[in-house]
């Protein structure tokens, strides 16, 4: 099944087969995912969705008994190498890649996500921001490109009004907009994800970024971290995240630090308020140092 046909099974609320499988490749199949899973969970009227860890999960429910779970299940792994045909319950699978043995006897379930384009980006927006002036709709493309899901939750903020282009200029302070490409979430998720190659590209010191801004943002971002990468059985409610959130965070910013150089960032981050305003640390140096501490460990 490809991705045109399931947006055409999704319109028509036609049935879908218990278990589908989403090949994403890249970092934006993710919004992708989840505005396919929603659209699904509101044509059957299911309100739960669980995140399980291993297939093996399912097997009070679906493997070996004839009771249905009213839940959908959301199983994300990097490759998957093995699949129950006899699964009952309605499992949604996330995985980058697939072994021939899983493609050759599901090739029907599977569904291939592509990249987004520019013009389904801008497509996206315009849509949902109805009568937004394109100079308005290029602003937010280009801040937001690499986070759709961040595009998503300001372009929320403008929903609330019947005059998008009056909301937009009332508002765009609180958007996080301004003349640079890169801003202070570029900063912090270079931070989160060790990326040196896009860190070098940030000029620091004419980004507009509020140093205890940044403390914090890396303070909850590394705290949610904490909360996914390292428990054994968590969920979004456990760690105070909506579904989409959790998985956003799981799937693209965990993984790039130990267990111990979690709680060591996680230490220092929260002893920097004190040092900076007790003039230990200078406020010219604070970001440099931030980078330094984190990303060199």
């Amino acid at each position: 099944m490809d991705i045109q046909e399931l947006k055409h099974k999704l319109e028509n609320n036609n049935s879908l087969p218990n278990v589908l499988i989403f090949k994403c490749d890249s970092e934006d199949s993710n919004f992708i995912f989840h505005q396919y899973i929603d659209k699904y969970k509101e044509n059957i009227g299911y309100n739960d969705i669980k995140y399980i860890e291993s297939l093996s999960e399912l097997t009070n429910t679906s493997l070996f008994s004839n009771s249905v779970s009213d839940s959908i299940y959301i199983y994300d792994i990097k490759k998957l190498d093995e699949l129950y045909d006899n699964i009952k319950d309605i499992v949604w699978i996330k995985c980058k890649s697939l072994s021939k043995k899983v493609k050759d006897k599901f090739s029907d379930n599977i569904i291939e996500i592509p990249k987004l384009e520019i013009w389904q980006i801008k497509d996206f927006i315009t849509t949902n921001l109805n009568g937004l002036d394109k100079e308005y709709i290029d602003i937010l493309y280009n801040t937001y490109k690499k986070d759709i899901f961040r595009l998503q939750l300001e372009m929320q903020k403008l929903m609330l009004f019947d005059d998008v282009n009056y909301a937009y200029k009332l508002v765009n302070d609180q958007l996080y907009i301004d003349a640079s490409e890169y801003n202070i979430f570029d900063l912090s998720n270079c931070i989160l994800k060790r990326d040196i190659k896009t860190l070098k590209k940030l000029d620091t010191s004419i980004l507009d970024i509020d140093t205890f801004g940044l403390i914090k943002i890396l303070l909850d971002n590394f705290r949610y971290v904490i909360d996914i990468q390292l428990a054994v059985n968590t969920s979004p409610e456990y760690v105070g995240v909506t579904p989409k959130r959790f998985w956003a965070i799981k799937n693209n910013s965990c993984g790039y630090y130990s267990k111990e150089e979690l709680v060591h960032i996680y230490q220092f981050l929260l002893t920097l308020d004190g040092k900076i305003k007790s003039g230990y640390i200078s406020s010219s140096i604070v970001i440099d140092y931030i980078i330094c501490k984190i990303m060199l460990l």
